[in-house]
């Protein structure tokens, strides 16, 4: 079963954290979340997806936007699980609407995602990241 929470996610200003602080939005993670075609990337994923079988999936943008995290931070597949449980930015980006402590998933699932969807359409869902980020680049940066 697919699931997946729309790019039209809550503002920063309604996620809530501990002790209900704010959070930056002109963080990067906030930024990004805000230029990536979320729908685009989904919709790559899901062509990998049987909507008919097996348990309920994570949500596509917690997959997809935990991938990103991965190939940005350099990380392998439990540092970027930890890195996310411990930013609030991290998991707004996710498309969650409040902080958590638990994990989105369990690293091995990444796996089984590098499995599913393929080296075409995971190049695919790249050009677009690669794309986007150099668009927040250039706004960071003006």
């Amino acid at each position: 079963m697919f699931t997946y929470t729309s790019q039209n996610q809550l503002s920063i200003f309604e996620f809530k954290t501990e002790f209900e602080s704010k959070l930056d939005p002109e963080n990067r993670w906030v930024l990004f979340s805000k230029l990536l075609d979320w729908d685009s990337l989904a919709s790559i994923y899901c062509k990998q997806m049987d909507s008919e079988k097996g348990a309920p999936s994570v949500d596509a943008r917690i997959v997809i936007g935990a991938l990103i995290i991965k190939h940005i931070e350099h990380k392998d597949d439990r540092g970027t699980i930890d890195a996310i449980k411990e930013n609030p930015y991290m998991q707004f980006f996710l498309g969650l609407d409040c902080f958590t402590f638990d994990a989105v998933f369990d690293p091995s699932l990444f796996v089984h995602i590098r499995q599913r969807i393929g080296m075409l359409e995971f190049d695919k869902m790249n050009d677009i990241i690669l794309e986007k980020a150099l668009e927040i680049d250039k706004q960071l940066n003006t």
